[in-house]
């Protein structure tokens, strides 16, 4: 709404927001919280505010902490990962992503582990760290290949990914034995 708009600027919350919060929480509705939490981070991302979103994605993990839902927070690890990444937060990126894989190795969730390696290879292209994210895909993915199965898609995404870092490398590697 409007009001919401008017308050990007300080990175507030509208009144109506947080009365809305506050009733969920007296009502112990995790799934209202998680809701509204979710549309203002949409909202903020929107309008390119991402490091407020940051502050909203933090409250939406308090609420996730208490319902337990590990799905969901291994979904909010990959959302709070890819919002550092537009942040320029290329540390906390990776530390996000690090604990959805976590969650996500224990629920063998491969397509979900694939998108977090995805995310995290684009974070190091993003830093210009080519090599370690032609690492991410070669390291990191070895052992899930045997243990779990990757959708046609998954590794279509993957192949993709890695054969695109391994042209830039040969590149880099061709570039420096020029020099």
């Amino acid at each position: 709404d409007d009001e919401s708009i008017r308050h990007f600027i300080n990175c507030k919350e509208s009144e109506t927001f947080k009365n809305g919060i506050a009733v969920g929480k007296m009502l112990g509705n995790y799934n209202f919280l998680t809701s509204a939490y979710t549309k203002y981070i949409v909202l903020f991302s929107e309008k390119g505010y991402h490091k407020c979103g940051s502050r909203f994605y933090n409250e939406k993990l308090k609420i996730n902490m208490l319902d337990g839902d590990l799905r969901r927070r291994a979904n909010l690890y990959l959302g709070m990962g890819y919002n550092s990444i537009i942040s320029e937060q290329h540390t906390k990126a990776n530390e996000y992503f690090s604990n959805a894989i976590d969650i996500l190795i224990k629920n063998r969730n491969a397509e979900g582990i694939a998108e977090a390696l995805y995310n995290m290879a684009i974070n190091c292209i993003c830093v210009q760290d080519f090599i370690s994210a032609c690492n991410y895909f070669d390291t990191r993915l070895k052992p899930y290949r045997y243990v779990m199965r990757l959708s046609y898609m998954v590794c279509r995404h993957f192949l993709t990914i890695w054969l695109v870092m391994n042209i830039v490398h040969i590149n880099v590697l061709a570039i420096w034995r020029l020099e």
